[in-house]
């Protein structure tokens, strides 16, 4: 398609009132969208600080965990006792949980770091460009070709 079809479609589309309405409500919904985004990769920042403080937490818990399950392990190593064994076995399932509450936790954190989905605007963000396109889009097919015909016509038929 040659310029000088482009430049009428322009012409035409700016004094269509149907296709200047659809560009107008298409730049707002261009911009509600990109409000939209911006708000969920703002929550999503929010939600990765909670969840890193969450994560800290759990690693120093399970740090702590894990040094007094060592020192019940050296401890019942020495002497032998049901007792002994018995709080061993209970720090060992809890430091069992702790890992897998810690690992859950980086799951999440991995999950919410992906960004959102791409914001797609079916137009260019240029009005001469966008008004082109809507042209075509809202212009009947014939009268699109008639007038292309007709460009065709005025620029190599009547001219040579």
């Amino acid at each position: 398609m040659d310029d000088k079809t482009l430049e009428l479609a322009e012409i035409l589309a700016r004094n269509d009132k149907k296709i200047r309405s659809v560009w107008k409500q298409e730049q707002q919904d261009a911009e509600n969208r990109r409000t939209a985004r911006w708000k969920e990769v703002r929550e999503k920042q929010a939600k990765l600080v909670e969840l890193d403080e969450e994560l800290e937490k759990l690693y120093w818990r399970l740090a702590d965990k894990k040094r007094e399950l060592e020192r019940t392990d050296q401890y019942e190593n020495n002497t032998f006792s049901h007792t002994i064994t018995s709080a061993w076995s209970s720090l060992d399932k809890e430091c069992k949980d702790l890992d897998r509450q810690h690992s859950k936790k980086k799951q999440e954190i991995e999950k919410t770091e992906q960004p959102p989905d791409v914001v797609y605007q079916p137009l260019p963000q240029n009005e001469s460009q966008a008004l082109r396109v809507l042209f075509f889009l809202f212009t009947n097919v014939d009268v699109a070709h008639l007038m292309r015909a007709f460009l065709h016509y005025i620029i190599f038929d009547k001219c040579c």
